[in-house]
């Protein structure tokens, strides 16, 4: 059963086309328990790869809104569930949803997060986050300098 997973995993990498909405990059660098950073969110448009009279297209399928991305153990990963709080499409005045009928399959998530992770403007939101986190606020320093 993994390696049918797997195969169909394959497939889906070959087949899909992630693009980052560069305006909807929000950086929210929050360090979780264990080796989880909290970097951010970002909104996807996902398209499939076609092939018509010999010419590759991509056609648009949807766009998932408010992924959150986190860097775990060094490796990117998003969170394909809608941003707390987000407000709601201007237009439509629809809430963002990530659709039910998408695969959840750990496999999915892999494919997912591997296309993610090779985006240059989700690799400049982790390093962002990852500087910020990094760095010590003044408060920080001046309470660890003063032991009192």
């Amino acid at each position: 059963m993994a390696e049918i997973n797997r195969a169909h995993a394959r497939r889906l990498f070959d087949l899909v086309v992630v693009e980052v909405d560069p305006q909807s990059i929000r950086l929210v660098p929050r360090q979780h328990k264990g080796n989880v950073l909290m970097c951010g969110y970002a909104d996807f448009q996902i398209g499939l790869h076609q092939e018509i009279d010999g010419v590759r297209q991509v056609i648009p399928w949807m766009t998932l809104c408010g992924n959150a991305i986190k860097l775990m153990n060094d490796k990117i990963h998003f969170d394909p569930k809608s941003e707390k709080g987000k407000t709601p499409n201007t237009e439509t005045g629809k809430f963002p949803y990530f659709p039910v009928w998408m695969p959840r399959t750990a496999e999915a998530r892999a494919v997912f997060s591997e296309k993610i992770s090779r985006l240059p403007e989700i690799r400049q939101l982790v390093e962002r986050a990852v500087s910020e986190v990094s760095t010590p606020t003044a408060a920080a320093t001046a309470s660890a300098d003063n032991p009192f």
